[in-house]
């Protein structure tokens, strides 16, 4: 039989060992209690420990699922980042036909440039797009074209309120109207 080995105040991982806490109840060898970064106990035995199959009370496993749950970092369930919403607003109207305002915007030939709908080959076109424009100044700002007739791209966009927005409208036109 083998000596026990102190591991009191060793750290593995996130866990600290504190003390004792018996015989671990799968190998029958030692066990430790230990505390994690996060605040939780853990016990388990110290052949985990140093062979580093055990380095978290389980909260490094949990924040991991999370992290690989999440959609290029801003969406997670069902809440997303605005920035998401808008940009899939922007894309829908410029590519979709069966979208209402499709004809104000794809069906006049506006496009969404490739960099935002395909992303850079290393960034989906999400993640493009937040490097280009940045996190919205507020939530009462959105997607502006600059130039009304030309694509949604990083030259010809900016954040702006509605109030910005209503002082860069086409002139209305009664071809408008039978659209």
């Amino acid at each position: 039989m083998t000596a026990k080995i102190d591991l009191v105040g060793q750290r593995f991982g996130r866990l600290i060992v504190v003390a004792a806490a018996g015989q671990w109840r799968v190998t029958r060898k030692a066990a430790w209690r230990c505390l994690c970064d996060c605040g939780q106990e853990k016990i388990t035995s110290g052949e985990y420990l140093r062979a580093g199959k055990t380095t978290s009370c389980g909260c490094f496993q949990r924040e991991d699922l999370a992290a690989r749950r999440l959609k290029h970092g801003a969406t997670k369930k069902n809440s997303h980042w605005p920035e998401y919403g808008v940009w899939l607003t922007m894309k829908n109207r410029c590519t979709r036909p069966d979208q209402d305002s499709y004809k104000y915007y794809g069906g006049r030939g506006i496009l969404v440039c490739d960099r935002w709908i395909k992303g850079n080959g290393l960034h989906g076109g999400f993640e493009c797009f937040i490097a280009d424009m940045g996190r919205r100044p507020t939530p009462l700002h959105s997607i502006e074209r600059v130039n009304n007739d030309g694509n949604y791209e990083p030259s010809n966009c900016k954040w702006a309120t509605k109030q910005e927005q209503a002082q860069n409208r086409r002139p209305w036109s009664s071809a408008q109207s039978t659209l």
